[in-house]
């Protein structure tokens, strides 16, 4: 397997970088897959012009879909492995500075008692649109289910895909 200088420098920054104070107009932000350990994942954010890089929101699991909307709000979906080897995806919420929010209702709803968040997306009217793969026999992963989440935290089951699915786009 081939390690390159970005590989290396996610690593060592995920372990040692400090929070920016606030998140900047024009930086990216990358989420990084804690592995096999619930809480070493985080979210990064890079300047892209000096490249420098810090460790925006840690202690998350398996992050993967991250999106801001118009209030400058960060929104993340995590998965974490529970001891049983079910898998609990819940969308998280954060304000400019990483600090976390309270996201409104009862949280995600999957598919079944084991699933997985992929990517979300934030729409105009501010819903945000989240893919979940169903987890029904441990590693072998199901169909994907694609929910809207309104404002007020109002979940609805926008459509079933019949296999994996790890992007949306508006």
């Amino acid at each position: 397997m081939n390690i390159g200088p970005i590989s290396i420098y996610l690593a060592i920054c995920a372990a040692f970088c400090a929070a920016p104070a606030y998140a900047a107009p024009g930086d990216l932000f990358v989420s990084v897959n804690g592995a096999a350990v619930n809480g070493a994942g985080s979210v990064m954010e890079f300047d892209p012009i000096t490249a420098a890089g810090n460790t925006f929101v840690p202690n998350l699991s398996r992050p993967r879909g991250v999106a801001f909307d118009s209030s400058g709000n960060l929104f993340v979906t995590n998965t974490t492995r529970n001891t049983d080897g079910t898998l609990q995806g819940v969308l998280l919420k954060f304000d400019a500075t990483g600090a976390p929010l309270t996201f409104p209702g009862p949280g995600l709803i999957g598919p079944s008692n084991s699933f997985f968040l992929e990517d979300l997306k934030i729409d105009n009217a501010g819903n945000i649109f989240v893919i979940a793969q169903d987890n029904p026999d441990g590693p072998n992963i199901g169909p994907s289910t694609i929910y809207k989440f309104t404002p007020d935290g109002t979940q609805s089951t926008v459509g079933s895909l019949p296999g994996q699915s790890f992007g949306l786009a508006f």
